[in-house]
């Protein structure tokens, strides 16, 4: 008796372990991925950055609107294998055309990154439906390790190793193939087919026997109507889809938002290696809070709307009135806007798991799936406005040599 106890507790710790695993390597080739792709395409070169913004966030918000509303006809198992290989699609087309060629080829590739992202992301986080808050933590975490690589990755290979960013496209490949091993290898419960989604019913559906035949895809056709599915999208909005773009409408501000508008340290070398800098404790933050915020199991959002809010209210009244420039504490500000972002990502999707209201896990499913549309839209929003105030006060508005955007650094 004692042994089957050791057993079966060896055997959920096994399952917690590669759940979070599993998870965790999803999110960190998710983040890379893409910034990979727009890295390369160097569109920053031809455009404004408002419109490479917009190159790089409105597909995916598309993609977030609209695939939750049809991905339920797509068998699990066909999810990955389509992504990734749109994501090997995009590595061959960008490898091969070089950084000086007409600009739409390359506004292609960027498109087809994010939508195969933002696909991915809607996928996998509509599978927390059978992995619960485990695997929310090792999506966190990946993700949150992911934007933290990415924001060395410029500096370290142009820098450091005197490289070029288009030298990593090749590593798409194997961020691919580690995908596909974690979805097909390391998660338990059978992906492919998750033979438990059939209990996962409402009582009112569990009365007609014929559901209990079907497959989980054909579940999620039946149960998933227009109505239901319009009904679920409204019932998201206030209380999980606001949040999540109220908290990046904030961060988008402090990062990358009005980085060149503030005033320059008094010793420095260069935007590219102050920017890194700063980019690193932003997202050093928000991998902090993406990892630790569920052992809290914070049940409100105040507290880390009132960290990324003052943090980013401080750095931009800091841009306009330049009271400071220590890089300490420039540094501390965007690590708490870092973990006061990560913190409302984590605390949403946690609410949300933990919702009862839910008649169904195929409503949570779709809701799991649709919520990230706040998080993209914030994004968007806050982005544009950040680059807004960063030309007034880089422009006629705050005339000043004192910013980094006056400098040829």
């Amino acid at each position: 008796m004692e042994f089957n106890m050791d057993a079966q507790k060896s055997s959920r710790l096994s399952v917690t372990m590669l759940t979070y695993l599993g998870f965790a390597i999803l999110g960190l080739v998710n983040a890379i991925v893409p910034f990979i792709v727009h890295s390369a395409n160097y569109l920053i070169i031809p455009y404004p950055r408002w419109i490479v913004l917009l190159i790089e966030t409105l597909p995916a918000l598309a993609t977030k609107l609209l695939m939750p509303h049809v991905l339920h006809r797509i068998p699990y198992w066909m999810r990955p294998l389509t992504i990734g290989a749109g994501w090997i699609i995009v590595a061959i087309i960008t490898n091969v055309t070089p950084p000086n060629i007409a600009p739409p080829l390359r506004i292609l590739t960027s498109v087809l990154a994010s939508i195969s992202a933002a696909a991915m992301e809607v996928s996998f986080l509509g599978m927390l439906r059978y992995y619960g808050r485990v695997g929310l933590a090792g999506w966190g975490a990946g993700v949150g390790a992911g934007d933290v690589f990415c924001a060395v990755l410029p500096f370290v290979l142009t820098v450091w190793l005197e490289s070029f960013l288009r030298d990593f496209i090749d590593c798409i490949y194997a961020l691919t193939g580690a995908m596909l091993v974690a979805f097909f290898v390391i998660l338990p419960g059978a992906p492919v087919n998750y033979p438990h989604a059939q209990q996962e019913a409402s009582k009112v559906d569990v009365e007609d026997a014929s559901l209990l035949a079907q497959d989980p895809v054909e579940q999620l056709s039946r149960m998933l109507s227009t109505r239901n599915r319009l009904n679920l999208t409204k019932a998201m909005i206030r209380p999980f889809m606001m949040p999540l773009f109220g908290a990046f409408y904030i961060q988008a501000l402090a990062y990358p938002g009005i980085s060149r508008a503030l005033p320059l340290p008094a010793s420095y070398t260069s935007f590219f290696s102050y920017f890194t800098t700063y980019g690193l404790a932003f997202q050093l933050g928000n991998f902090i809070s993406r990892t630790h915020t569920l052992f809290f199991r914070p049940t409100s959002t105040k507290a880390a709307f009132t960290i990324i809010g003052a943090s980013t209210f401080i750095l931009l009244a800091n841009s306009i009135f330049l009271v400071f420039s220590t890089e300490v504490l420039v540094g501390l500000l965007a690590f708490g806007a870092g973990i006061g972002g990560g913190a409302v990502y984590m605390t949403v999707f946690d609410r949300l798991l933990q919702d009862k209201s839910f008649e169904s896990g195929v409503n949570l499913e779709f809701g799991l799936q649709v919520v990230g549309v706040g998080e993209t839209s914030g994004v968007i929003v806050g982005g544009l406005l950040g680059v807004m105030l960063e030309s007034l006060m880089c422009g006629g508005t705050f005339t000043t040599t004192k910013r980094w955007c006056h400098t040829g650094h």
